[in-house]
């Protein structure tokens, strides 16, 4: 958990691609694959699979672990689980701080601030083992699988681009995701975003390869924080009940796991009734290192505890809060649809995943930097199909939201705390803006009459 944020509290080569692929932009040519690939779903050339990835993937670990081997030193929001697991594991109270600060005197190098813990009991549950180790060693862990987790996601993205994965391919993907500012502030406050996105990518890669079991028990475990739950609509929307029934089933398991601990479930429940979680709630919402609508709205249009309102309209506020997280659904159930109009659609169809994923971050009331770790899949689809499709106006909207990410504010001698009120303040939510340019250039790409399937496609699905 960041100060304040009381959520807890870095394409394939020449040689590997078929003749024209470079116009079609598929790594992979009907020569390439396995028999029985195009049915399983299969996009790794069978010539490549056992040596390429296995190796690629190791050496990407290594760079990740090189690369983020520094923030074991932080992991702010990590010390807050662990002292939430060792409480539970010694039958206290998870989510009394006063706890968590008696436990963490005796823990040497958690640095507890007394910030609470607020997930559910059976992710403690889950962090058990961790307890077993010092603090620095499960510190050191956690990292590494982080680093585990995120080199999975990459390979992820690849399937649902269906691009194969290849040293070149891995190498930009591993590149990018060393220098993704959102991933390096997960990394330094141990958070689990980096964990949640690994586990949606993962449920998502599994349902293209139609893995009924795989892909919803790892969207049931991805709902680390609930909001993951709001993709439920999209099967729901395309009728996949197969999905559906395994994720209910999947959920009723980790929901009978979870009551196992009724005391601690109990003891959850009141803390989120209680009056710390509710004066807590106030100032999460208005905080300073939440850039989600409702508080980019707030502090544009309303006073907040910290800061003048750049235009002071109660009206607008009001107006705006509520219609802003409709205007996103609406554009994004219109993006989806005129995909699904102008393409042989698959319920994986990477350009919608994009807008989904891009919706999980804009619409809930809490959005901290490192929960746009998820936002790497859609930037590295968008500027993947921009690229392939010529769409330059799409690649300059993306490129801008970039910029707004990978902005630190320190480094251009800007501090939120101490920022000048005026449109300079705006800066403060630069990560909103930053995504909210990265949604507007998914939709674009959907939106667009031009969609076609190239000729490669056409011509296999004609053999």
């Amino acid at each position: 958990m960041g100060q304040g944020d009381f959520g807890t509290g870095r394409l394939g080569d020449k040689e590997t691609l078929g003749q024209g692929d470079f116009g079609t932009g598929r790594l992979w040519d009907r020569e390439t694959l396995g028999q029985g690939d195009r049915e399983t779903g299969r996009l790794v050339p069978q010539s490549h699979c056992p040596t390429v990835p296995m190796s690629a993937a190791l050496i990407g670990f290594a760079v990740l672990f090189l690369g983020y081997s520094d923030s074991v030193r932080r992991e702010w929001d990590f010390a807050v689980y662990y002292l939430a697991a060792d409480a539970l594991w010694s039958g206290k109270n998870p989510y009394d701080p006063h706890v968590l600060i008696n436990i963490g005197k005796a823990v040497d190098g958690a640095g507890y601030e007394g910030l609470p813990y607020l997930y559910s009991p059976l992710f403690a549950r889950l962090l058990y083992p961790f307890t077993r180790l010092s603090y620095f060693d499960a510190a050191f862990a956690w990292m590494a699988l982080k680093c585990a987790a995120l080199e999975w996601s990459l390979f992820s993205i690849l399937m649902l681009l269906r691009l194969s994965p290849s040293w070149w391919s891995l190498a930009l993907l591993n590149l990018g995701a060393l220098f993704y500012r959102p991933i390096a502030l997960d990394f330094n406050a141990g958070n689990v975003a980096v964990f949640e996105s690994a586990l949606i990518l993962g449920s998502l890669a599994a349902w293209r390869r139609k893995s009924s079991a795989a892909a919803p028990l790892l969207l049931a475990a991805g709902a680390i924080k609930g909001t993951p739950l709001l993709m439920l609509l999209y099967p729901i929307h395309r009728r996949d009940y197969p999905f559906l029934k395994s994720f209910a089933a999947a959920f009723a398991v980790l929901l009978f796991l979870l009551l196992l601990g009724y005391q601690a479930v109990y003891q959850c429940y009141s803390f989120f009734h209680g009056p710390i979680w509710r004066t807590m709630w106030d100032e999460q919402v208005q905080s300073i290192y939440n850039c989600s609508s409702i508080t980019v709205l707030l502090r544009t249009f309303s006073e907040t505890y910290f800061s003048e309102p750049l235009y002071h309209s109660p009206f607008l506020t009001g107006l705006l809060i509520p219609l802003f997280p409709i205007m996103v659904f609406c554009l994004a159930a219109y993006g989806i649809y005129r995909r699904e109009s102008h393409v042989e659609y698959e319920n994986t169809d990477e350009k919608s995943l994009s807008i989904i994923l891009l919706c999980l971050l804009l619409l809930p009331p809490r959005l901290a930097g490192y929960n746009l770790a998820l936002s790497f899949y859609p930037l590295v689809q968008i500027l993947f199909s921009a690229w392939r499709e010529k769409r330059n106006a799409v690649l300059f909207i993306a490129l801008i939201g970039l910029l707004f990410i990978q902005i630190d504010l320190r480094q251009i001698g800007i501090h939120k705390g101490h920022i000048k009120p005026g449109p300079i303040q705006l800066l403060i939510d630069k990560d909103f803006f930053g995504l909210l340019f990265l949604f507007i250039a998914a939709v674009t790409l959907c939106i667009s009459k031009d969609f076609h399937r190239n000729s490669l496609d056409r011509s296999l699905e004609a053999k």
